[in-house]
């Protein structure tokens, strides 16, 4: 059998072969023929079970759905204004932040403000200036601080002035 298929796959490269060289494919297709036939002999079909189940109903409407697509990504949820009141500090339980994360809104679903840390010196002492990142970790411009307090005030400022801000409607 499979001498079969290697004399039919033979055949099949010798039709390609004579027609991109642009000859005579009559005596090529003609193997091919006589092999594909060869194969035909040599392959027996599978008998059929007959089953008592009744043939399944043809079907009459698309089994997926046509949703439409849109060529734009979402939009990122628009930020909320913030509650000032509701603001809090809590030191970082990352072993790998040491500073204290900024949160606000209510206790079971709290907003990330974003994260407070120390500067350190050259030595790697505490300066006693504060640095301040967003909850995406981009530092917020015009730091380091002074002090804890003056850094939180600028990071609750740049949250507050990004969700106020009004949305840009570019045409696409």
């Amino acid at each position: 059998m499979l001498t079969a298929v290697a004399a039919v796959e033979s055949a099949a490269a010798e039709v390609r072969h004579a027609v991109l060289a642009n000859r005579d494919t009559a005596q090529a297709a003609s193997r091919l023929a006589g092999a594909a036939a060869e194969l035909a002999r040599l392959v027996t079909p599978a008998p059929t079970v007959p089953t008592d189940e009744p043939p399944a109903p043809p079907v009459t409407k698309p089994v997926t759905e046509d949703k439409p697509r849109t060529s734009r990504a979402k939009r990122p949820a628009r930020i909320a204004p913030l509650d000032l009141d509701t603001v809090r500090l809590e030191r970082s339980s990352d072993p790998t932040r040491t500073g204290w994360r900024v949160l606000a809104g209510a206790e079971d679903a709290p907003v990330l403000v974003g994260f407070l840390e120390p500067m350190l010196s050259v030595t790697g002492r505490r300066s006693g200036r504060w640095e301040a990142q967003t909850a995406s970790l981009t530092r917020v411009h015009g730091g380091p601080w002074r002090n804890r307090t003056e850094a939180l005030a600028r990071l609750v400022d740049d949250y507050q002035r990004a969700a106020s801000r009004p949305r840009r409607h570019t045409i696409t």
